[in-house]
Formats: C-alpha cells, structure tokens, sequence
C-alpha cells in the first residue's frame, strides 16, 4: 500500500508518539489507525506532510474544511493538537466532526474501535478506555494537554440509535470517563422508541 516516510520534524514531536525513526516509513493506513488509537503526535505531522508537503498547508486545509462543516469555533494551528498553539475548538465543534466521521467515512470511522495497535513487535492500548466497558461505545477520540485538560469525544450506538458525548476539560481521565458515562445514559434515556433522529446537545462543566 501507499507509504509514509517519518520526517525530522515529525520524529521530533513530544509525547504521544508511535517512536518511528526519521527516514522509516509505515502504510497510510497504519499510520491513520496509529493516529486514531495512540494518538501518534510523530505520525500525525509526518501524515500532513506528505498530503499537503508541509504542515502549514495541511494546517490551513484542516481549517477550510472544519469551515465548510459548519465548525465555526474552530482554529487548528497545527496537526496534532499540540500546545501552545494547538488552536480552539468547542465540543459542539467536536461533536460535529464525529458526526460527520461517522457517517462520511465508516470505514475509517471503525479504526477508532480498536483496543489496541501493534507496531514493531509492541501493544498498545487505546486511550479510550470507555471501549468494552460502556455499551456501545465504538469511538472516538482522547486527548490531553496541561492546558486544556482531560477531553474525551465518544460515541455509542444501541438499538440502532447513536449518541455522541464530548467533554472537555475534566481535570482527570477518571472524572472526564465517569461523565461522558453519565452524559452517554442520559442522552439515550432522553430518546424513545418513536422519536425521529435529531441532535441534542447538552452541555456540563467538568469540575477542575
């Protein structure tokens, strides 16, 4: 399959990375199920690198098209998300590019629902750690930084009927898990058997 190649610039990203040496390459789809499940700060800027040449232009395509889905908080600054100026975003931003994930591109959306990733003879397990233990959960996505705190995007589908929970800022992994959990029931409680499929958004400020 088509390759990617790990830039200098990519091998020098901070943790989380995949640890892939400058100059070794990897598939685009492992590189894309290493983004999606262990947060490979080093892939994600070796993948935009070869899409759009370098980083900045891949940044600003993000941007036009985070624009053209109506995420219109959104700032990416750069691929991974990374402080200092890893960019804004607001959940109901995040939610909207879940959504569109899941619908767009379920075939890539099902990376998100792997437990873990094997690379080089190591496993590593998913930093969603909702996968298996909430029902339903089949994605989507972590994230940490000192500044913006525990944020966890996650989907679960029951019966046929899908709820996408995202909250940002929780001040631990286990406060931000235990209300995506709480935000996850109240969201298919709040449905019934008969009701047509609309959005509902609710908003909860984590404690920090």
């Amino acid at each position: 399959g088509d390759k990617v190649v790990m830039t200098r610039r990519g091998a020098r990203q901070p943790p989380s990375r995949l640890g892939l040496q400058a100059g070794r390459s990897m598939t685009v789809e492992a590189a894309m199920r290493a983004v999606a499940v262990v947060s490979a700060n080093d892939v994600a800027v070796a993948l935009a690198e070869k899409v759009s040449g370098d980083e900045r232009t891949f940044v600003r395509a993000m941007n036009r098209r985070a624009a053209q889905l109506g995420m219109v908080n959104t700032r990416f600054d750069n691929p991974t998300g990374l402080s200092p100026s890893g960019g804004v975003t607001t959940a109901r931003d995040m939610a909207t590019l879940a959504r569109h994930i899941i619908r767009r591109y379920p075939e890539r959306y099902r990376m998100f629902s792997a437990r873990t990733f094997r690379w080089a003879g190591q496993v590593r397990a998913n930093h969603n750690r909702l996968l298996g233990r909430v029902r339903g959960v089949d994605g989507v996505k972590t994230g940490y930084t000192v500044p913006a705190g525990y944020n966890l995007a996650a989907s679960s589908l029951r019966g046929g009927k899908r709820v996408i929970v995202v909250v940002l800022g929780a001040r631990t992994a286990a406060a931000r898990d235990l209300l995506v959990s709480n935000l996850l029931e109240s969201g298919f409680s709040s449905l019934t058997v008969d009701s047509a499929p609309r959005v509902r958004r609710m908003t909860a400020r984590p404690r920090r």
